[in-house]
């Protein structure tokens, strides 16, 4: 019986011994297939540099769309290499604020109004002055022409490189109170506006007062009679329903602000001479192609205010210069702020 548990034992020991020496085979060879596994994955592609762009509005008017051409640009030309993710809406802020993270770094690109820019880059107060603007025409012709030049290197000294602009379209009138055909309407209006001190000053100028207020905060305050009416472009005034609470809407086409698309000098500095160069001509790319759109755009917005309830008057010629006469002493003003070089540039341009 003592042979037969020895031998039992033996074999045992033996058994544990294999099994022990499989186990500490396996612990050192799983590593080396773990690692050859690894190896076999494809590696994660960093060198993919990604930006993050800003806008406040949708992505279905005529800015967002100019944005997601832009976005297809520049992955296109840059072979997948660089790629824009864009946040409509104001996932990322409002334009006030993403205008300050642009210069902290943690926002890269945005779409800007001109008018919440001014107030960094003084010389675009000149885009923001009523009237001063004859039509669509003129007005390009001054943002690609040599006082657009101005706004890009005064933009550059204050940390912002503007690549292009975007047609924004005109900018009308919707008001709860009724059409305004006359500056006599505008007396005591209390009507929502930019920050920008030129577009405060022309408002004035016509006896109406001008409040500032976020753009989100726009349908509520109409809604709440905390303001009377606001000023936007026909696409804005149809896609945020604003025709729903200040339901008569005149096309003044007081102002034609471009939308500003630029990215932070941090950021472009960052980026090498090719890369530079694959931005700027994927935003003339961009431009061109949004230009057009937007006009469509705000034309079919008219059709869908009227048919959703709103009423449309445009200005007759005689009454939009009844308003253009008001601004002469905005233009002197601006003139001795901004310099002749900018105000004689924009007026001479006509």
């Amino acid at each position: 019986m003592i042979k037969f548990l020895t031998i039992i034992k033996g074999v045992l020991m033996k058994t544990i011994t294999k099994v022990f020496a499989v186990f500490l085979v396996l612990l050192f060879v799983q590593p080396v297939f773990s690692a050859g596994n690894a190896e076999s994955k494809s590696p994660k592609d960093d060198s993919v540099k990604v930006f993050k762009l800003a806008n406040d509005n949708l992505a279905d008017l005529p800015v967002g769309i100019g944005l997601t051409r832009l976005a297809e640009e520049v992955e296109k030309r840059s072979n997948g290499k660089m790629k824009i993710e864009i946040y409509f809406n104001a996932q990322l802020g409002q334009e006030p604020e993403v205008l300050d993270n642009i210069l902290l770094g943690s926002i890269d690109m945005m779409k800007a109004n001109a008018g919440n820019m001014a107030g960094h880059v003084q010389s675009l107060n000149a885009f923001t002055i009523p009237f001063i603007f004859a039509d669509e025409d003129h007005a390009w012709r001054v943002f690609n022409g040599p006082v657009g030049d101005i706004v890009k290197r005064d933009a550059e000294k204050t940390g912002y490189k503007i690549l292009t602009f975007f047609e924004e379209g005109a900018r009308s009138i919707c008001s709860r109170k009724g059409f305004v055909s006359t500056p006599d309407d505008m007396l005591g209006l209390k009507i929502r506006i930019m920050g920008a001190p030129s577009i405060q000053d022309g408002f004035k100028q016509l006896k109406s007062s001008p409040t500032p207020m976020a753009y989100g905060e726009v349908y509520t305050g109409l809604s709440q009679g905390v303001i009377d009416a606001a000023e936007n472009p026909l696409s804005a005034i149809e896609g945020q329903k604003f025709y729903e609470v200040a339901p008569y809407v005149t096309e003044t086409e007081h102002l034609r602000i471009p939308a500003v698309i630029l990215i932070g000098m941090k950021q472009w500095n960052s980026l090498t001479e090719a890369e530079q160069q694959i931005f700027m001509d994927s935003a003339d790319a961009a431009r061109e192609f949004q230009r057009p759109e937007a006009v469509k755009l705000e034309k079919a917005s008219i059709d869908q205010i009227v048919a959703k309830g709103g009423k449309f008057k445009p200005l007759t010629a005689e009454e939009r210069s009844a308003f253009a006469e008001q601004m002469a002493p905005v233009y002197e003003k601006y003139k001795s702020i901004l310099g002749a070089e900018v105000i004689d540039g924009i007026l001479n341009a006509r």
